[in-house]
C-alpha cells in the first residue's frame, strides 16, 4: 500500500511464505525438514523538505519476525534505516 498527502509519502508491504521442505546437510546422512511459514511487514515514510531533497525512514521486518529461509543461513531481524534522497532539480 502506498500513498501520500502533501509533502508526506508512505507505504507498507506484506510478504507471506508458506511451509516448505529443506535439507539439512550438516547431518549425515542429510535430513529433510519442514520449515514453518512466516510473514514479514515492511514500512516506509518520506518527507519532502524541498523539491530536490527528501528525508526517508524505512523499516524492514517491522514486527521482528523470527524465521528461516534456508537451514544454516541467517535472516534479517528488525532494522531501521534513515536517509536523505537527493533528486536532480525539476
Amino acid at each position: 500500500m502506498d500513498g501520500g498527502r502533501g509533502r508526506l509519502g508512505f507505504g507498507t508491504s506484506l510478504s507471506a511464505v508458506g511451509k516448505r521442505i529443506d535439507t539439512d546437510f550438516d547431518q549425515f546422512p542429510a535430513k529433510r525438514l519442514t520449515l514453518s511459514g512466516y510473514a514479514l511487514v515492511n514500512a516506509r515514510l518520506a518527507y519532502r523538505l524541498t523539491n530536490s531533497l527528501e528525508l526517508t525512514l524505512r523499516t524492514a521486518n517491522l514486527l521482528d519476525a523470527r524465521y528461516v529461509d534456508a537451514i544454516g543461513y541467517r535472516t534479517e531481524g528488525r532494522s531501521v534505516h534513515v536517509g536523505l534522497r537527493v533528486s536532480p532539480r525539476r
